[in-house]
């Protein structure tokens, strides 16, 4: 019996087990807190005042977010906070052969002080522009989160998303939040 084919197979085999520890890492690396998915550092500013800061902050929301609403729930409320708003992020997702608009909703929480920030961005939800596109459960992060950390997805699920996709979902939501932090951060410093 020729060994070629089967050594090939082997290397094949080892080579995908090894990958998919760096695919697996977008996931594993989203910062979550008590089950809630939960972007959140304190910056320090030296030389700008709390009112300088609050400004800028007030001005960064208005430019960066097409759509935005204060948030007015008092579950919410901090005395604390400068800016408590609702924001969309829109990004693209590429699950399949195409790129499909998709809305991600935020709660953006920006804390001045004296010398520094504290934002917080939580309550994430997104979906895609066509909601007939992707299912209905696809809108939570934790929910995808949970579901690719399974064992096994399950008949049902596997039939309608798989790992592959869950990554695409989240690797893409992730980055259009990190590039809002990113923009953020840039606006405050100025």
């Amino acid at each position: 019996m020729n060994r070629w084919p089967l050594i090939l197979l082997l290397l094949l085999i080892a080579n995908a087990c090894f990958a998919q520890k760096d695919k697996d890492s977008v996931v594993n690396n989203l910062p979550m807190v008590n089950g809630r998915l939960v972007y959140a550092d304190s910056i320090m500013v030296k030389g700008h005042s709390k009112a300088t800061l609050e400004s800028a902050a007030k001005k960064w929301l208005i430019s960066y977010f097409k759509y935005y609403q204060p948030d007015t729930l008092a579950k919410d409320k901090d005395p604390n906070s400068s800016v408590l708003s609702w924001g969309v992020l829109e990004y693209k997702v590429r699950p399949g052969l195409i790129n499909i608009p998709f809305y991600a909703i935020i709660t953006i929480d920006i804390s001045c002080k004296d010398n520094g920030y504290n934002y917080t961005i939580y309550d994430i939800h997104f979906r895609a522009e066509n909601k007939s596109i992707a299912p209905v459960y696809q809108k939570h992060p934790e929910y995808l989160i949970g579901l690719y950390k399974q064992k096994h997805i399950g008949l049902f699920n596997s039939i309608i998303i798989d790992r592959a996709e869950i990554r695409k979902y989240l690797s893409a939501m992730n980055t259009a939040i990190r590039e809002c932090i990113a923009s953020l951060n840039k606006a405050m410093t100025n």
